[in-house]
C-alpha cells in the first residue's frame, strides 16, 4: 500500500514557487513574441507540413482539391468577416467581372 501512494506523489503536478511562474511567464513571452514576429513563415510552414502529410497519406490529386477548397472558402470566408455576406458577394463578383467600385 504505502508503494502505491509513493507512486501518486511521484506522478502528481509539482508545485511551482513565484520565481518559477515568473519564469515561465517570461518564457510564454518570449515565445509569443516570436510567433507574433514570424506568423506568416510559422504559418506557411504548417501549410507545408499539412500539404506533405495529405499529399502522403491520401495523393496528390485529393490533397490538391482539399487544398484548393480551403483556400477558396478561406478567402470568402475573410470577405464575409471584413464586408459582410452582401459587401463579399459583391467584391467577388466585381472580381470575377473585372470592374471596381472606385470611383
Amino acid at each position: 500500500m504505502a508503494k502505491k501512494e509513493n507512486k501518486e506523489n511521484k506522478d502528481s503536478f509539482p508545485e511551482l514557487t513565484m520565481e518559477q511562474i515568473t519564469t515561465l511567464g517570461q518564457m510564454l513571452m518570449v515565445v509569443f513574441e516570436f510567433i507574433r514576429k514570424h506568423k506568416v513563415a510559422i504559418g506557411l510552414g504548417v501549410f507545408g507540413l499539412v500539404s506533405a502529410i495529405l499529399i502522403l497519406s491520401i495523393g496528390f490529386f485529393p490533397a490538391l482539391l482539399i487544398m484548393l477548397l480551403v483556400i477558396v472558402f478561406g478567402a470568402y470566408g475573410f470577405l464575409v468577416d471584413k464586408y459582410g455576406f452582401d459587401g463579399a458577394n459583391n467584391a467577388i463578383k466585381n472580381f470575377i467581372t473585372g470592374r471596381s467600385d472606385q470611383q
